[in-house]
């Protein structure tokens, strides 16, 4: 602060993460007021809603489709073709991150966008052979269930 030539008593705010160590360092500073990121909080509360048995359940299903599609180049170029021949946009399915609490949402959104390109290219007798852990999961019910 004194670096900066910041003022105490200037109205400023310390604004940081929610981390303990953060509330121990303005205490200990005694800088007031500290706010807490509103992005972090939400992003807290959003991985704390997903956390339902249920939710789980659905969302390691999809990243399981999700993560075969991005390890795959072949599989990826017949969903390509997929998408095109149901005149589909071309997107690449999306995979979430635990620091973005809006990246399972897109994640969700783009895997029920492209869900029909989805199950004709895992169908798709191309790449069968390397889809049988795919297949001979629960995926093709999970893929149902967003269907409905």
């Amino acid at each position: 602060m004194q670096e900066f030539e910041i003022n105490r008593l200037s109205g400023t705010a310390l604004v940081t993460d929610n981390t303990a160590n953060m509330d121990i360092a303005s205490r200990t500073a005694g800088l007031s007021p500290h706010i807490k990121c509103f992005a972090h909080t939400v992003n807290l509360a959003c991985q704390n809603g997903v956390k339902v048995e249920a939710m789980q359940h659905v969302l390691s299903k999809i990243r399981l489709v999700v993560t075969f599609f991005h390890k795959s180049t072949p599989v990826t170029a017949v969903l390509k073709a997929k998408q095109e021949h149901m005149q589909l946009e071309k997107h690449k399915l999306i995979h979430d991150v635990p620091t973005r609490w809006n990246s399972t949402s897109e994640m969700l959104e783009r895997f029920i966008e492209l869900q029909p390109a989805i199950l004709a290219t895992i169908r798709s007798t191309e790449i069968r052979k390397n889809a049988k852990d795919l297949i001979s999961s629960p995926l093709q019910m999970t893929c149902m269930i967003w269907k409905q």
